[in-house]
């Protein structure tokens, strides 16, 4: 720092250069105030000291740096001399800083150690984690696909009990609807023979009418209240004229050559049981012949005791003479539409009968 010297008083006084000169200007402008001088001159004269003194206060500093001793040079730093052949150097070093080296290098490769174990437990576990993952992932399909499985099988199960109730449901009913049908006692056994109808016994005949009976294959009590034979006859390729159940009384007693309708009617069968003999009234037909194949069809309507109603069916058999040892035997049992048929009467008075599976047939066909 520069610094500058008074004598006041016989004593030195050291001030920095900045407070020197500011002390100057204090007593420049004093002197130049007292001996009267204008302000303008006073002013500018005072100016133009302040400028050379701030100039001076600088340059007395930029001296004072250059005046500062600096920080000789390292030795070390200091370039070395090139020797004309190298020589070999050999570091030693005490026991001290060698083993505190080798602690560090130890500790080092320690660390390294211990940080690349870390980072293969880190990649075991990521690989661990996907594994479980893709695993999780397989058994979360495979669990749906089950699950779905389980679900098909649980709709088809349910379909299936649906499917056996209902059959069940329909098996109770139809065993507790009673089956009725009509047959010819001993039909097998019924000839023509000498003008008159019988039956044989051996090689004996016996002349009596045909007689039938309504039998009952069902395991409940059914009444037979509306029933319709008839005898008929036609060439070998002719049919029986079909029945209309719903016709008029009037008109089903003209068909055939002994149409006959018992209504009111009352039979009641058993279930298993068979009603007692009925007569057809066969005196009164024409002889058998290659062009008389003789017809006992008709139709029978019955309820439950209760007077519920529950069916109609229809039969057909025929007599022909070409085939004589077999006396009255089923004809067109295929013909379900017109012969025989089974029909379910309605609960309401005045509606149609529903068919029970019927087989639609264009025409009639021999046995």
């Amino acid at each position: 720092m520069v610094r500058v010297a008074f004598a006041v008083g016989g004593r030195f006084l050291q001030l920095d250069v900045a407070d020197a000169s500011a002390i100057c200007l204090v007593l420049f402008w004093s002197t130049v105030k007292v001996l009267g001088a204008p302000r303008v001159i006073r002013y500018r004269l005072l100016f133009i000291l302040a400028i050379g003194s701030a100039f001076s206060v600088q340059t007395l500093r930029a001296q004072d740096l250059d005046s500062v001793p600096r920080d000789p040079v390292p030795q070390d730093d200091a370039p070395l001399e090139t020797l004309p052949l190298p020589l070999p150097v050999q570091i030693i070093e005490d026991q001290a800083t060698a083993d505190a080296r080798a602690r560090r290098e130890a500790e080092a490769v320690e660390r390294e150690i211990r940080d690349l174990a870390a980072q293969e437990g880190m990649n075991q576990a990521s690989q661990a984690m996907n594994d479980a993952t893709q695993l999780m992932a397989c058994y979360t399909l495979w669990s749906t696909l089950v699950g779905a499985f389980g679900v098909l099988l649980l709709v088809w199960t349910l379909r299936e009990s649906r499917r056996a109730t209902r059959a069940a449901t329909d098996m109770l009913r139809l065993e507790a609807t009673p089956f009725l049908s009509v047959e010819i006692i001993d039909g097998s056994r019924v000839r023509f023979k000498d003008g008159r109808w019988g039956k044989m016994d051996g090689d004996a005949f016996h002349p009596e009418p045909v007689t039938c009976r309504i039998v009952n294959g069902g395991r409940s009590t059914a009444v037979t209240f509306r029933y319709f034979r008839c005898w008929d006859y036609t060439c070998k390729d002719g049919c029986p004229d079909v029945i209309d159940p719903e016709a008029e009384d009037e008109a089903l007693n003209k068909l055939g050559v002994s149409g006959r309708l018992n209504d009111p009617f009352h039979m009641p069968v058993g279930p298993q049981g068979a009603s007692p003999t009925i007569a057809t009234f066969s005196e009164a037909l024409p002889a058998p012949g290659p062009e008389n194949w003789v017809y006992f069809y008709g139709f029978l309507e019955f309820a439950e005791p209760s007077g519920r109603l529950r069916g109609r069916i229809g039969f057909c058999f025929v007599y022909a003479p070409e085939y004589k040892e077999r006396g009255f035997h089923v004809a067109f049992p295929e013909n379900r539409d017109k012969y025989w048929y089974y029909e379910e009467l309605p609960r309401v008075p005045g509606s149609k009968a529903s068919k029970i599976s019927p087989i639609s047939s264009s025409r009639a066909t021999r046995p």
